[in-house]
């Protein structure tokens, strides 16, 4: 059977059976209407003749989506058979791609805006407190992350977080038949239930905001030294730097893998990356532990050429207790 029978064979609503063979392999296709719309596709090995086996097992291979003419989910024993009619799409990519769609509404209609939610915010206390144990415990973290990354306030946006759990079968197939309806459905659904929590969000990001907007204005801080740094480092694409920092007046000088001082992902360095003789060096100038810090970093260099160089600028100058009040506050 051809790509063109089996499209026929698909079309036609009186057909409900057909024989397919790869390299002397048969199986048995039915197809089982699910709607008006939409058929089941299952599959049974053929081990005699053509015909159906009353004892033999059924296994699902796909769904055929007649009003866009396309197949969906299929299984190993159809997939890639049928180009001109395999849409590529499994239930998981149709789930994600649903989930994407109403997330875009729900942001379109939030747009950033607490104004446009109608909710009793904060009639039932829980939600102040979710508001003030985030500030407390995690809008630190958040904040000292997102500036490191180069985002400013305005790239603080609300992000709906819509999950739509389990896509069951009525859902997806609805999803497929009339995507713009489903979507308008779902968003609408989660838009009632929801507006407490998204108003949450909108509370957090402004404080975040707000936080972001004090920390860019201190202008040169630890974290503002650490940005700097990373930059310098990731658009230089070194996999090793040497490093100079310095501490209680003393000049230091190391090797230095170039990813650690990348990636963001620390307040601090640790010796533990230097070579080892560098390392035992460090240890025996500065008898402070075995860490480094962004403030300290006076100049990197790589192949020669200086890619980061800043003054030398004393722990004391701007203690890092105001740093963490800007984002606490």
């Amino acid at each position: 059977m051809t790509c063109a029978d089996f499209a026929d064979w698909l079309e036609n609503d009186a057909a409900h059976h057909c024989v397919v063979e790869e390299r002397g392999d048969k199986k048995n296709l039915v197809k089982i209407p699910y709607d008006d719309d939409v058929d089941f596709l299952y599959y049974q090995r053929v081990y005699n003749g053509n015909n159906l086996s009353r004892t033999q097992a059924f296994y699902y291979c796909g769904l055929y989506n007649k009003l866009d003419g396309k197949l969906y989910d299929l299984q190993s024993v159809l997939k890639g058979k049928l180009p001109e009619l395999d849409s590529g799409k499994t239930i998981r990519t149709l789930q994600d791609k649903f989930e994407a769609a109403v997330r875009s509404f729900i942001n379109d209609i939030v747009d950033n805006n607490v104004d446009n939610l109608r909710s009793p915010f904060f009639e039932n206390e829980s939600y102040q407190q979710k508001l003030d144990h985030f500030k407390e415990y995690y809008a630190e973290a958040v904040i000292r992350q997102k500036f490191l990354d180069g985002e400013t306030a305005d790239d603080v946006k609300f992000q709906c977080d819509y999950d739509c759990g389990r896509f069951e079968e009525a859902q997806m197939i609805r999803f497929l038949k009339y995507p713009t309806a489903a979507v308008e459905e779902a968003a609408t659904e989660y838009w009632q239930t929801h507006q407490d929590d998204m108003l949450l969000d909108l509370y957090m990001n402004e404080h975040i905001k707000v936080c972001l907007e004090k920390l860019e204005a201190q202008e040169d801080t630890r974290f503002h030294r650490q940005r700097n740094i990373s930059k310098a480092i990731n658009e230089s694409g070194a996999k090793s730097v040497n490093v100079t920092i310095q501490r209680d007046g003393k000049d230091f000088t190391f090797k230095y893998p170039a990813f650690n001082l990348g990636c963001n992902a620390y307040m601090d360095y640790h010796s533990w990356d230097m070579p080892a003789k560098d390392r035992e060096n460090f240890r025996n100038v500065f008898e402070e532990g075995s860490r480094f810090y962004p403030q300290e970093i006076t100049a990197i260099s790589y192949r020669g050429k200086t890619i980061y160089e800043a003054e030398p600028w004393g722990v004391e100058d701007i203690p890092d207790e105001d740093e963490t009040n800007t984002m606490k506050m």
